[in-house]
């Protein structure tokens, strides 16, 4: 959880490249804004982010002193999302519903933090999505076989990156960063259902092998 340190977080991706003008060259940060009260997160960034805390701070770290330019956010929302019904709509109406969607950390149906988000979409002239449960489950099948693995709230960050990217929204040479905050093991039942349970099987579905306790049986199903 990067909460709202936004300052700091723009300084790691600026040390990684100290010499451009923008922080490691970015041109867009990716982000699942939760937009709630009691959590106070925010889903918007073309820098490819999800969780990341309160979005007022947004503007801070370009505030003090920095030279770099502020990367585009691109807020991505899963379920019923209100905020990108909203953003459609020029954030003419604030929406609320009932969300339902499986990335529980982001299922927010009456956005409390709507005015602050807003703000940080226009502040950045970024961009609001909404991304099905199915795109999320497979981008989180995606990053699951990396071998990092994150929950489904983070992975909806990952599946707005893919979505724009396939858009032409996001061009492929731009330099786009997606942080991911929440670790696998937040929701290991859902892991369970997708790759052993749902039929079916997705199609980054990876369903275990049962072997006989030998080391014979293991070399059998290695690949060569």
């Amino acid at each position: 959880m990067l909460g709202t340190d936004w300052k700091r977080f723009f300084g790691h991706l600026r040390s990684a490249n100290h010499a451009d003008a923008r922080p490691a060259n970015l041109d867009v940060v990716v982000a699942t804004f939760q937009v709630a009260s009691s959590r106070r997160r925010s889903q918007a960034l073309r820098v490819v982010a999800s969780d990341v805390e309160a979005a007022d701070p947004v503007a801070a770290p370009f505030a003090v002193g920095a030279t770099f330019a502020a990367p585009a956010l691109v807020g991505a929302f899963a379920g019923a999302a209100p905020f990108a019904r909203s953003f459609s709509e020029g954030f003419a109406h604030q929406h609320r519903v009932q969300a339902e969607t499986v990335a529980t950390a982001i299922r927010i149906g009456d956005p409390a933090s709507y005015e602050r988000a807003v703000r940080a979409i226009r502040t950045t002239n970024g961009v609001v999505i909404a991304v099905s449960d199915e795109e999320i489950l497979e981008a989180k099948a995606v990053v699951d076989a990396s071998g990092v693995g994150c929950e489904p709230a983070s992975a909806a960050s990952v599946a707005g990156l893919r979505r724009l990217v396939a858009q032409g929204t996001i061009g492929k040479s731009e330099r786009v960063a997606a942080v991911l905050t929440g670790h696998i093991l937040k929701d290991p039942g859902l892991l369970i259902s997708y790759h052993q349970q749902t039929d079916p099987p997705p199609p980054r579905a990876n369903r275990p092998i049962e072997i006989e306790p030998s080391l014979s049986e293991v070399e059998r199903f290695l690949p060569s």
